[in-house]
C-alpha cells in the first residue's frame, strides 16, 4: 500500500535539491546530499524505517517462519543465520527486492559471512563461498571470518573471552587514565569514574561473563585513579574508603556480575528458548559428554554460549559444577530411555539402559554425592568394573573423574 500522496508531497519538498553549504560568510555550496540519513533530521530515519519495514515482515515470514533460519533488524544493522542455501537465496531476494524498490543498497566490503561448521574439514571456507556465490554473484566479494562485532558484542566460532572483553578493558584503562591526568581531587575523580569508566564494562557485562583478568586490572588502575602508590593499600581496602571518611568507589566485577544476573532475569527474555534449543541440538547430534559437562555447543566454538551464561546467571542458586553435570546426564537419559509409541520398537530404551549404568557408576565412584540411580528397580546389570566389562568392583575415583569432569 502507497503512501498517502499528501505525505509524499511533503517529503519531495523537503528533500528536493538538498544540498551541503559552507559555514563561511559565502555558504557556498559545497556538495549535493542524495543519500544517507541527514544530519538532525529526524524524518530522516523514519522515512528509513517506513522504507526498510516491509524487507523486514518478508525476512520474518520466509526466513524465521519456514525455518529457514532466523533474522534480527537493528537500525541498518541486519544479522541472519540460515540452514542452508534456501536460506541465502530468500536473503538474496530480500536485497534484491530492496534495491530495486526502495533504492536500499548493501556494500559487499562491510558485510561478512561466518561459517559456523567444523573449520578441521580444511574447505570450509571455499564451501562457503561457493554457497554465496550461488545465492548472488555479487555477494562473491564478502569476507569470510570466524568472528564479527554485532551490535558492540564480538560473535562467532572464534571469539575467546579474552577477545570479547579485550575493547571495553582497554577503553575502561584509556578512561581512567584521562581521569587521572585531569589531577582532579579524590571525590571529584570516582564521580568522574563511576559515570564514564564503569558503564563501559557494564554493556559487555550482560552477555559475556567477567573476565578473569578484570579484577587484576582493576588493582592497577584504582592507585592510579587516586594518584596513590601502587601498595598504599590492600586488596578490598579501595571498596571501603567510606568507612575512614573517602569517596565510595564500585567494584568493576561486582558491577559486572550483577549485570549479567539482571539481564537474565529482567531485561533479557528470550534466552530461555534459546537455551531449551541448544541443549535438545546437543543431545541429538553432539557426543553425550557435552550435555555432561554443561558445554552444549560443539567443541571447536571457543567460548560459551550467551543462551547458557545468562541460564547460569538466571539460576544463581551456587548449584557446583559437579552437581549440574550429574543432572544434565540424568536429564540427558529419562529423554532417551522415554517410553515410543504404540508399536514403535524400543529399540533406544535398550540402548540407553547400558549407557546409564556405565555414566552413574563411574560418577558414583568419586567420593561426591550424587543423586539415586536413574532406574532403581533395575537389578539384572551389575554394576562396571574398572577393567571396562561388567563386575563388581567400581573403577578408581581419579580416573573416572578424569574420564567425566574435570576438576
Amino acid at each position: 500500500m502507497a503512501a498517502p500522496k499528501g505525505l509524499q508531497d511533503a517529503m519531495r519538498v523537503n528533500y528536493d535539491g538538498v544540498v551541503a553549504l559552507a559555514a563561511s560568510r559565502s555558504r557556498a555550496i559545497l556538495y549535493a546530499v542524495r543519500s544517507g540519513i541527514l544530519q538532525g533530521d529526524p524524518a530522516s530515519g523514519t522515512l528509513f524505517v517506513l522504507a526498510a519495514h516491509p524487507f523486514g515482515q518478508y525476512l520474518k515470514r520466509n526466513l524465521d517462519g519456514k525455518k529457514r533460519g532466523l533474522s534480527r533488524w537493528c537500525a541498518d544493522d541486519l544479522g541472519s543465520t540460515v540452514n542452508n542455501s534456501r536460506g541465502l537465496a530468500t536473503l538474496a531476494r530480500v536485497f534484491r527486492a530492496a534495491r530495486a524498490l526502495a533504492g536500499l543498497l548493501i556494500k559487499p566490503a562491510k558485510c561478512f559471512a561466518i561459517p559456523l561448521g567444523d573449520p578441521s574439514s580444511g574447505d570450509l571456507h571455499s564451501r562457503a563461498r561457493e554457497a554465496l556465490v550461488a545465492a548472488d554473484p555479487e555477494w562473491t566479494a564478502f569476507p569470510i571470518v570466524d568472528s564479527l562485532e554485532y551490535l558492540g558484542v564480538l560473535m562467532g566460532p572464534g571469539v575467546t573471552l579474552e577477545m570479547q572483553w579485550s575493547a571495553p578493558l582497554k577503553k575502561y584503562v584509556d578512561r581512567v587514565g584521562d581521569i587521572a591526568r585531569s589531577r582532579a581531587d579524590a571525590h571529584a575523580a570516582v564521580l568522574l569514574y563511576q559515570e564514564r569508566c564503569i558503564p563501559v564494562l557494564a554493556y559487555k557485562a550482560q552477555l559475556a561473563e567477567p573476565s578473569p583478568n578484570l579484577k587484576r586490572i582493576e588493582r592497577a588502575q584504582l592507585p592510579r585513579l587516586l594518584r596513590l602508590p601502587g601498595s598504599f593499600l590492600g586488596d578490598g581496602e579501595y571498596h571501603d574508603l567510606q568507612s575512614i571518611g573517602g569517596p565510595q568507589i564500585t567494584a568493576a566485577p561486582l558491577w559486572c556480575a550483577a549485570s549479567l544476573i539482571r539481564a537474565a532475569t529482567t531485561t533479557l527474555r528470550s534466552w530461555p528458548g534459546a537455551a531449551r534449543g541448544l541443549r535438545i541440538a546437543a543431545r541429538r547430534y553432539l557426543p553425550l559428554v557435552r550435555t555432561i559437562c554443561g558445554t552444549p555447543w560443539p567443541a571447536w566454538w571457543r567460548s560459551d554460549a550467551f543462551a547458557t551464561t545468562l541460564e547460569r546467571a538466571a539460576k544463581g542458586d551456587g548449584e557446583s559444577d559437579r552437581a549440574c553435570a550429574v543432572r544434565a546426564l540424568r536429564a540427558a537419559l529419562a529423554a532417551a530411555a522415554a517410553r515410543p509409541a504404540h508399536g514403535e520398537v524400543r529399540e533406544r530404551e535398550r540402548t540407553i539402559r547400558p549407557q546409564s549404568v556405565l555414566y552413574l557408576s563411574l560418577l558414583r565412584s568419586s567420593s561426591h554425592r550424587v543423586p539415586p540411580p536413574l532406574f532403581p528397580d533395575s537389578t539384572s546389570v551389575s554394576p562396571v568394573g574398572s577393567s571396562g566389562g561388567l563386575g563388581s568392583t567400581p573403577p578408581t575415583p581419579r580416573r573416572s573423574t578424569g574420564l567425566l569432569l574435570p576438576r
